[in-house]
């Protein structure tokens, strides 16, 4: 058994039968979990130094690598994280620049985890979101607005 396969964990449960209709909120959880799980199941197993050297290249985004690309999505979670707790609390109003700091401040020390500890952080980070919009579904028709204005 190598180190991939004890830190192996089962992949977000994105079964709920799809998400019965007019269910807004196992919609939004299921749209944000299956991309994220496919991920998961893509980097699973993966030998880390064949995904350096076969994927570690550039990906749609010029000078980025894969690791790169699953620091984002554990980035924009942590950005959705702030968002939704900020609504919570009436914060509906977000400068481009506090949505930069905190996606930055989210995604700087997570690009440079190996990849088992990213592809766990990521999947930490999805369910963290799903389980916000699973508790407070209501929160996904309040308003936030980002922008410069």
């Amino acid at each position: 058994m190598d180190d991939s396969d004890s830190a192996r964990q089962p992949v977000p449960e994105m079964s709920a039968g799809d998400p019965p209709s007019g269910d807004l909120a196992g919609s939004v959880v299921a749209d944000l979990l299956l991309p994220r799980a496919a991920l998961i199941l893509a980097l699973d197993g993966v030998p880390e130094l064949w995904l350096a050297r076969m994927l570690g290249g550039p990906t749609a985004r010029a000078g980025w690598t894969v690791q790169h690309e699953a620091a984002y999505h554990v980035a924009q979670d942590a950005l959705t994280v702030v968002l939704l707790d900020g609504v919570s609390r009436g914060i509906a109003r977000w400068s481009y620049a506090q949505v930069r700091r905190i996606r930055g401040e989210a995604m700087h020390p997570i690009q440079r985890l190996r990849l088992a500890p990213l592809r766990d952080a990521l999947r930490a980070s999805s369910e963290r979101v799903a389980d916000m919009l699973r508790a407070a579904p209501e929160r996904l028709a309040w308003r936030v607005a980002i922008g410069d204005a």
